[in-house]
């Protein structure tokens, strides 16, 4: 990871966006409890923004139904 990247993660959790870190040999990205004097560990870790959800309503139940039928 580039040192621009990590800087955009520290101010991102600064600024109170979620992060997210995983260890190298697991699969699953776990959120971070913000602690103001947290040790960020780049060599055991990666680290990310949470990404956002992208989730929409629908609009009405013809287009869930429309929708659920495609599969």
């Amino acid at each position: 990871m580039k040192v621009s990247e990590q800087i955009a993660i520290m101010i991102a959790y600064e600024n109170g966006n979620t992060i997210e870190q995983k260890h190298f040999d697991r699969n699953e990205w776990e959120s971070i409890v913000y602690d103001e004097n947290y040790q960020f560990d780049f060599v055991s870790n990666e680290y990310r923004i949470k990404p956002e959800c992208k989730y929409r309503p629908y609009k009405s139940i013809d287009e869930a139904f429309n929708e659920a039928k495609k599969h």
